[in-house]
């Protein structure tokens, strides 16, 4: 079961599932990780979701800001929101 969810919006249009998994990983066993695109063009609609095991590890991730509270960096997205 997981139990901790987090939206992760304004993704830049090239940030993939494997990209979200590899920057939020370092956090806590992920479940799953999810880009939402388009189902006729497969383009990304700028925000997905990552799913941990662990509610506490979601909100260990949005303690530790791995979001661009700066404005959108190097990571291809600037905010992550609470866990759903």
């Amino acid at each position: 079961m997981c139990f901790g969810s987090l939206l992760v919006s304004d993704l830049h249009p090239d940030v993939t599932e494997q990209l979200l998994h590899a920057i939020f990983s370092p956090v806590g066993p992920i479940c799953s990780v999810q880009v939402c695109r388009s189902t006729i063009t497969n383009q990304s609609h700028g925000y997905g979701f990552v799913t941990f095991e662990h509610r506490q590890h979601a909100e260990n991730a949005l303690e530790a800001q791995f979001f661009g509270a700066h404005g959108d960096d190097e990571r291809g997205f600037s905010y992550i929101y609470g866990y759903v």
